[in-house]
């Protein structure tokens, strides 16, 4: 395997992977569980939902990575969701089609090996629009917008044209999405939290690497490379573990929604 693979697997693992493992630890604050029965469910729903979307990419790969590219726009786009209009889109089709722009032959090698050499031509097309569609998004609202959501996109732009697209999505990946959730998490934990934090995210990260190696050795094809192993592990693994995360944020989310129009609603009736 390609020592260049080998370093990325493992930031993925460092950098990228705990920020989905506080997941337990989020939905036990916001009482989704409260108990070792619930806990178990927990897992068990997340586990079962991971490996659903993976049987599914296995027989239907083109129609799963046309919606790990629409999920990953609508995920990345939070990263900025009260700074641009539609919950942050702009940002997120901006971002995931950057690569795209400059690297059209490599994106376009990159998804053949995730769908096993089904990957249709226009999907690369398609997303190379999409930074023309982020970009009509956010153009009206440009004077609104901050230093920092501006020098972000630069350094984003400028990634995308020096790296090949596997670092590209390693760089902001591991360095820009993964440590502001982990920070907005972090903040949000007392002392005691914080500690059995720590533990959940080595024993899931941990146990999420032996789970992904384990499917690659199995279902890997016998024609594929220890390379086309490794970004089907990368890429496929996230997808797959993608769905359940972003399933507990938007339940957290409407939840949330639901308790502010209560207070509103109590308000409101307290003043009449």
């Amino acid at each position: 395997m390609d020592l260049s693979l080998i370093f990325a697997c493992f930031m993925i693992v460092v950098a990228g992977l705990p920020h989905g493992a506080l997941d337990p630890v989020i939905a036990h604050r916001h009482r989704l569980f409260e108990d070792k029965r619930g806990a178990i469910r927990f897992h068990a729903a997340y586990l079962f939902i991971s490996l659903f979307a993976l049987g599914v990419w296995i027989y239907l790969p083109i129609l799963s990575l046309c919606c790990f590219l629409l999920y990953s726009i609508v995920h990345f786009g939070r990263d900025w969701q009260y700074e641009l209009p539609y919950q942050g889109l702009a940002y997120g089709c901006i971002v995931l089609g950057a690569p795209a722009l400059f690297h059209e032959t490599r994106v376009n090698e990159l998804f053949q090996v995730i769908t096993f050499n089904h990957s249709p031509p226009w999907l690369v097309t398609a997303l190379q629009s999409s930074v023309a569609l982020g970009m009509a998004l956010m153009l009206p609202n440009k004077s609104n917008l901050g230093s920092k959501l501006w020098i972000e996109f630069i350094a984003l732009f400028c990634t995308a044209i020096i790296f090949e697209p596997m670092w590209y999505f390693l760089i902001y990946f591991c360095f820009l999405h993964s440590p502001k959730h982990l920070l907005e998490v972090w903040r949000q934990l007392n002392s005691h939290e914080k500690n059995s934090a720590l533990k959940m995210i080595t024993v899931i990260t941990s146990a999420t690497c032996v789970l992904v190696s384990t499917l690659a050795y199995y279902l890997g094809s016998v024609n594929s490379t220890l390379n086309d192993l490794a970004y089907q592990s990368i890429f496929i693994g996230l997808a797959t573990l993608t769905i359940p995360h972003m399933l507990l944020i938007a339940w957290i989310q409407s939840n949330q929604s639901a308790e502010d129009c209560t207070v509103k609603d109590k308000v409101n009736t307290y003043v009449v």
